[in-house]
This record gives C-alpha cells, structure tokens and sequence, in this order.
C-alpha cells in the first residue's frame, strides 16, 4: 500500500473477525434517524383500520353470531398479517434503494487496501481519503499530502483549513490533528485511524425517511373521510335506534343498532392510501433505475415530477467541456504562445489548459523545452481573482506568466487608452460568439525580490486575448425544448461574462437569455424572467437557489463538483453524473445519472410525471370507490332500508 499511495509507513489495518467484533459493539456508522421505514405488527394494531375490526370481532361474539365472529377474526388476522408483509416488502425495496445510492470507502483490512462501505467502518479502521470526499468518520490523522478540509458543519464558513500530523492539547473542536464525519475533503490525500462512528460522531446528520409532498397532501382528504365515517357510524346509529321496535337484551342493540352502524362506518375507512403512495414511488424509482437514474429516496421521485426549473452548469452538461482554441488576438504571436504555455501547469487538468497547449504545439511552440525551466512559485485559479499564473526562471531571469479573466488582467496592465477601447471591442465581438475569452500577460521581476503573495500584487504587460471554444451538446436543444414542453425552466448557470453566456443560451434556445451577474444577484430582486446566471461563484449559486425557493419554484440543481456539493443539498432535487461526479456530490445528490447529457434528465422527468398521474388516477379510485359505498349504504338506511353490508361483507 505504502508504494502505491506513496505513504511513508505500512498499514495492515483490522482483520475481518477484529472489525465484526467492533460492528457488534459500536453498531453501525449510522446518523441518527427519527423514523427508519420500518414496519412491524405492533405499528399494524395501532392503525385505525384494526380497532375497528377488532370491535367488530367482539360485537358479533357478544351477539352470539358465532360463525360470523369467527370468520371476522380470521379476515382480521389474515389481512393484519398481510398488511405486515406488504410493509416490509416497501421496507425492503427502500433500503434497497438506499444501499445502491451509499459510499464505499477505502480502508485497510487485512493488511490489504479494500472497499468497505460506509455503515460497516468501524473505530480503529484505517481509511485512506482524498480530495473531494467527504469523511466517514472522525479519525485522527496520520499521514496526509497538501490536505485542506471543509469544516463549514462546525464553523458555517466554507473556507478549506490545512491539517497537521501530531497532537492538539486543545480542547474545542474541531482539533487540528483530526477530521470530523460530514466534512469534506476540499485537496490532497490522507491516511487516518477512526475513532468515532454513528452517535458517537462529532458531528451527526440527519438521515430520516422525509414524507414526499404527495404523502403530506392526502393526508388531509383521508382524515376528512375518517371524520365523515366517525359521524355517519353516529347518524346510522341514531336511525337505527329511532327504527328498532324492540330492544329488551344486549343481543337486540347490537343486532339492530351496534353491528350496521359499524358496517357503515367500515365503508368510511381508506386503507392502504399511504401505501399506494410508497408503493407507486419505489416502482418507479426501480423503472428509472433500470434507466440508468439511480433514485436514492422516493421523496425524491415526488420532488423530481414537480419540478418548475433546472439549474445546470454550463460546462459539462450544456458542453462537451472540451476545449478548442477558436482564434487569438495579439502582435507578437511567438511571445504570446510562450506566455500562455507558461501560464498552464505541465500535466494540465483544466479543460481550457489543455486546449492551449494543443493549440501551441500545432503552432510550432517546443513545449517540452519552456517546462524544463525551473518553476519557482505557482498560483491556482480562485473565484476572487479569477486567473492563474506561474513564476519561472528561464535564462537568468524571473518571469512571471498570467492568464485568465480580461477584466482582472487588464486592470493590471498599462495600456494605451486607445489600444484598451480596441481590444474591449475584440473581446465582445469572441464573447458574442459564444467563446470564453481569456487574457494573456506577463512581468520580469527583479533578481532578490519576493515572489507576490497574490498575483494581483504585481503589474503586468498585456500580451494578448485567447478565444476558446466549448461546443454545445448537439441534444441539448432538443432536451430544452422537452423540459419547456413538460413546463420546465432551463436556467444556465456559467462563470463565463455575460455576451458569452446570452450568445451560449441563444445557440441551446433558451426560452429567456435574461441574463443576471452573480455581483447582481443583491439587487436583482425579480428574477421570474432570468435565464442565465453569469460569473457566479458557488456560494452565488446558493444564492440562486434560495431566491427561486422563495419565489415558489421547485429546483433541481445538477451538479458534479465538490463546490456542488452545497448546492446539491440546498435544492429540492440534487443530480450529479456518475462518471463525472466527485464521492462529496454523488453522496449528496438524490439522482445520480450515468449520462451527463441534459436529455436523459428530461426524460426522467417525464418518466416521473407519468408515474405521478398513475398514482393519482389510482389514489382517485380507492378514495372514490369508499365514498361512493359509504354514500350508498347511507343512502339506503335514511330512505327506510336495512344496512346493506355486514362487518365481513
């Protein structure tokens, strides 16, 4: 293990008999949970539908109609029994679900690196984590590479703290020396030992089966039709009394008023409503499953047929997020490769650097030759700034390469008044094309002078524009056009400015390119028009997200990112993409998609929508068919009749 992660020290970890003996004695790594779905005969017998059956039982034995109590006891027995088993069976397929949708983790067992998911992690695991997943466990650290940590659970900000190896007197939390379960791995790797699992976790979340909004709605008209039962039973018996002609014994009241009056109200009684619901919702999750859309819940099969917008990220899902130089604008074409070149890392992961450096090998540029230079200082891209660069020392001097944002980096930049009018002019006419626009520039900095804390520390020549291409997906017209034909709103979310982005949405056919900045968004107030949001960072996104809740719209967010992984949680429906998503944001989606192709989401949409429709077609047949008997049977008792049903029949 230590060769293959490149970790200093050898790991054999809990063997399978050491870490089943911890699974029995702490339990299972499991948050806290109000009610788990589980079903039981206890939870049967306390349903309304058996108290009355059970009343009924004893009314026929004490009206000495034996063979009729009999068989009412058996039919109570019987679909009380059967009433448990189908519970069990939706219990079962719900934990299904929840299993296909759950983490497995890296751990050592056994003295070999193995998957082990998350329920089954126990104190003294070894687990071995890196960026873009979120911790299991709380562990204490014992190796890690470049680790920055999420603890916005302990603290609400978000900003990534470092770690260190060793020990912290300290007594708050969260220690510097541990990670905590629910925090997210923001950069580098680790290795850790666990010592906290389940409720003895720093942190816990709530893991609870949420009742689906349809759920909630017929709770209403089921308890309006207890109610009618309950005083129609009442009015039958008031009849039936004000008919009986002779009630010396016990057997005469039950006969004549007792046992119709109950057969009445019986007709009143809704049952398996709720399990219609639940039934209905994981049959489909199972349909869309098979689909290649992995529900994770079945509230989750509700929100996603209500579902008024869909927020989705520009790159990757209305794109291809690959990248091609579409054209460059500057002077001095071979200073103006090398600088680009220079500004890129040399094992690029960023769509836009690769690109750049495709573009300058074909363009003549000996790329292997300027990253042989010495790299003295490197500067990652951040939403504050918006660009990137490297310091390098190429033939005795300090160079110090930069690209990113126009905005950003002509800003540190002298240029002629005039030449700045003609290169903003050149930068609308690539964005109004649908490109990404980035700028180019360089400085030499003195021999002994300190490498800037920030790039933005220092000034720059300008060197350059560089237009980029991200060709659109060829199906996502199509797919805008079915979520506007199922009533639902495709709103971009992008980084890019604001000409590249409406140009974007016009080529997909947005119903609006409205379009609002994310330094807009605290004075944007009506957003009900908006089609895209541009330069928006992730905390802007959930901003977004809240301002359409507020507004009444159901929101679905498809994200793959760690950054997603607040914006996935905050939405009504999370999405993530299984080939692309990071572990943090496929965990905390309720949909992972193995497409990342905006269609297959509108046709699971579609999909969720009819299966909706059955469910309330069906739903207003057993409610009606109860009604229109209790109407019936009603009906015949005030026109002078006798009860029309028994309690068995």
């Amino acid at each position: 293990m230590s060769q293959i992660l490149n970790f200093k020290s050898e790991y054999k970890g809990l063997t399978s008999e050491e870490a089943e003996k911890r699974l029995s004695m702490y339990g299972c790594n499991e948050d806290s949970g109000a009610d788990s779905g589980s079903y039981s005969l206890k939870k049967a017998m306390l349903c309304p539908r058996f108290f009355v059956w059970i009343i009924s039982v004893a009314l026929l034995f004490l009206a000495k109609q034996y063979v009729m109590g009999a068989v009412m006891l058996l039919l109570t027995v019987m679909l009380t029994v059967g009433d448990v088993i189908w519970q069990m069976k939706l219990y079962e397929k719900e934990t299904t679900l929840k299993k296909l949708g759950g983490m497995k983790f890296r751990a050592v067992r056994n003295g070999e690196l193995t998957l082990v998911r998350k329920e089954f992690l126990v104190p003294d695991d070894i687990i071995v984590l890196q960026g873009g997943e979120r911790v299991p466990a709380d562990a204490h650290l014992l190796e890690s590479e470049d680790l920055t940590v999420n603890e916005a659970v302990f603290t609400g900000d978000p900003t990534p703290v470092t770690k260190k190896i060793g020990a912290d007197s300290s007594r708050t939390l969260p220690k510097s020396t541990c990670i905590y379960k629910n925090t997210i791995i923001m950069t580098g790797s680790l290795v850790a030992r666990v010592f906290a699992t389940g409720e003895d976790a720093a942190v816990k979340r709530e893991e609870t089966r949420t009742a689906s909004r349809f759920e909630n709605k017929i709770k209403l008209p089921v308890s309006v039709i207890l109610i009618m039962g309950l005083l129609e039973t009442a009015v039958a018996a008031l009849l039936c009394f004000l008919r009986a002609e002779e009630l010396k014994t016990l057997t005469d009241v039950l006969v004549k008023i007792a046992l119709p009056a109950i057969s009445v109200g019986m007709c009143f009684i809704p049952s398996q409503a709720d399990k219609l619901v639940r039934l209905f919702y994981l049959n489909g999750a199972g349909r869309l499953n098979r689909r290649h859309a992995l529900v994770k819940n079945i509230a989750a099969m509700e929100e996603l047929s209500a579902i008024t917008c869909v927020l989705v990220e520009k790159s990757g899902t209305i794109t291809k997020n690959h990248m091609e130089v579409a054209d460059i604008f500057t002077d001095e074409r071979k200073l103006f490769n090398n600088v680009c070149v220079l500004g890129c890392d040399h094992a690029p992961t960023v769509p836009a650097e690769k690109a750049i450096l495709l573009y300058s090998t074909f363009s003549g540029t000996d790329i292997k030759a300027l990253f042989e230079n010495e790299r003295e200082a490197s500067y990652a891209f951040s939403e504050s700034n918006k660009m990137a660069g490297n310091l390098w020392r190429i033939n005795g001097q300090r160079l110090l390469c930069i690209k990113g944002s126009p905005e950003e980096i002509l800003a540190l930049c002298t240029v002629d008044p005039n030449e700045l009018h003609y290169i903003q002019q050149k930068r609308q006419a690539f964005a109004k094309q649908g490109h990404q626009v980035l700028a180019a520039a360089f400085t030499v900095l003195p021999e002994g002078q300190e490498a800037p804390e920030k790039l933005s520390e220092a000034r720059y020549e300008y060197i350059g524009l560089i237009a980029l291409e991200n060709t659109t997906r060829d199906t996502v017209p199509y797919a805008v056009k079915s979520c506007v034909k199922s009533g639902v709103r495709v709103i971009m979310l992008t980084g890019d400015g604001k000409e590249t982005a409406a140009a974007i949405g016009k080529q997909i056919g947005l119903q609006s390119t409205k379009t609002v900045l994310g330094s807009e968004l605290d004075f944007a107030p009506d957003i009900e028009d908006v089609g895209i949001f541009a330069k928006v960072t992730p905390e802007q996104r959930i901003k977004v997200v809240n301002l359409l809740k507020s507004k009444g719209e159901i929101v679905a967010v498809v994200g793959t990112e760690t950054d997603d992984t607040a914006i996935l949680e905050e939405s009504n429906v999370g999405i993530s993409v299984n080939s692309t998503a990071s572990p943090s944001a496929a965990e905390s989606c309720d949909m992972l998609m193995s497409d990342d192709n905006l269609l297959a989401i509108a046709e699971a949409v579609k999909e969720s929508r009819q299966i909706h429709r059955n469910l309330k077609s069906a739903l207003a047949l057993l409610l009606a068919a109860h009604f229109a008997l209790a109407l019936f049977a009603a009906a015949v008792m005030a026109a002078g009749g006798t009860a029309v049903f028994s309690p068995v029949f």
